[in-house]
């Protein structure tokens, strides 16, 4: 009984070590097919034209969203401050 049960848990750490190296090596090298379904799109440059004006609409439309206005007209307000991830000046260090 004692060997049944040490073959069976060699049996399932060999399966797990199996479908762990399955999994890495899937997720390194795709298939063509889901490489087709799901393709890596690539970066646009953030200073073309496109993406300047795309990220200036963005921060607008964030600008005015309901909760935000709430949480600005608040009476504690005062007691804490916003930032932004968008740089707003065009000038670098």
């Amino acid at each position: 009984m004692v060997q049944l049960t040490t073959n069976r848990s060699v049996a399932i750490c060999v399966d797990t070590q199996l479908a762990v190296i399955a999994g890495t090596l899937s997720a390194m090298f795709p298939s063509p097919p889901i490489a087709v379904l799901f393709p890596r799109v690539p970066q646009a440059d953030p200073l073309s034209p496109e993406s300047i004006v795309f990220t200036k609409e963005l921060e607008a439309k964030l600008q005015t969203l309901p909760l935000l206005q709430k949480l600005r007209s608040m009476p504690d307000a005062d007691e804490w401050y916003e930032t932004s991830m968008v740089q707003t000046s065009t000038t670098s260090l």
